[in-house]
């Protein structure tokens, strides 16, 4: 059982993490699956799903129904479910904004400051959590170039607001992050070479930090298991299952089913058993770094 005796301190998506996981036990444990709960509280599968993925906030009335569906439920218990999805109706700070974040978006965002660990490959970029704001810029306006300009910078200080999950004064402990990325990726000029110049010089000193691991995988290297595409796998706290993010031209995956997670794992592990070592990638962003001086 996970357990929520003072909220206060958590964030909405921790806690709604946690009232998902106990809600998957209540009805693992009354013998019901997903298609016969959602018969039983009558609303979709796909809602019920949503709710103990912590994809969605689950309203009081819909917890209620849940509660009794599934029976065997203490009044203490009952109460203490009702106070986790108070505390997970709250906002999370990007929530608190004028202009609203992509649903997904803002979903992923969630799994991202919750996450105890993130492995994380990416075959054409660096990763959101480790980008300047010139580099960030560059890259959110060419994905979309009819973007206002307030919002643009609205999207960019979000993307460097994220980064604070790295930072251990910011939050404790801080994530335990491995970004691997292909040595293209160094070599790609995004926002012209001063910008891309001082991008690399962020990778360096990120790489000082204990809990963030960089790895580059060389171009001669030849044929990985990661040329099939960029791949997030997200672990979390004892109890809650892990998360694989895939994000793409059709679109942003969460995989959470055991041959997805199987399958997701198993590559990730093929990538970091093919990257070279740590200071040897050091040594392939700092030879970028000084080809890039503009």
């Amino acid at each position: 059982m996970v357990s929520i005796d003072d909220d206060s301190g958590k964030s909405p998506t921790t806690v709604r993490r946690a009232l998902g996981i106990e809600l998957r036990r209540l009805r693992t444990e009354a013998g019901m699956t997903g298609e016969q709960a959602s018969r039983a509280v009558k609303f979709s599968e796909s809602k019920l799903t949503k709710i103990e993925r912590a994809q969605v906030a689950v309203s009081r009335d819909d917890l209620l129904k849940m509660i009794a569906a599934y029976g065997g439920v203490s009044d203490s218990e009952r109460d203490r479910l009702l106070t986790m999805a108070r505390q997970g109706n709250r906002k999370e700070w990007w929530e608190q904004r004028d202009i609203q974040l992509p649903l997904k978006l803002g979903s992923y965002l969630g799994l991202e400051a919750t996450a105890t660990s993130l492995r994380a490959y990416d075959a054409t970029l660096v990763h959101g959590l480790l980008q300047t704001r010139d580099y960030a810029r560059a890259v959110i306006r060419s994905g979309l170039p009819d973007i206002l300009d307030h919002e643009l910078e609205f999207l960019v200080e979000t993307r460097m607001r994220r980064q604070k999950i790295l930072d251990p004064e910011e939050r404790q402990p801080p994530l335990e992050f491995w970004a691997i990325m292909d040595e293209a990726v160094l070599r790609r000029h995004i926002g012209g070479r001063e910008a891309m110049h001082a991008q690399l010089e962020r990778l360096i000193k990120a790489a000082e930090a204990p809990n963030v691991t960089l790895l580059v995988m060389p171009n001669d290297l030849g044929a990985h298991a990661g040329l099939d595409g960029s791949l997030s796998l997200l672990q979390f706290e004892h109890g809650a299952r892990p998360v694989v993010y895939v994000e793409g031209q059709a679109g942003n995956l969460y995989l959470e089913r055991d041959e997805d997670l199987r399958r997701c794992q198993q590559r990730m592990n093929h990538i970091l058993a093919n990257a070279p070592r740590p200071d040897q990638s050091l040594a392939l962003i700092r030879a970028a770094s000084e080809e890039m001086k503009p």
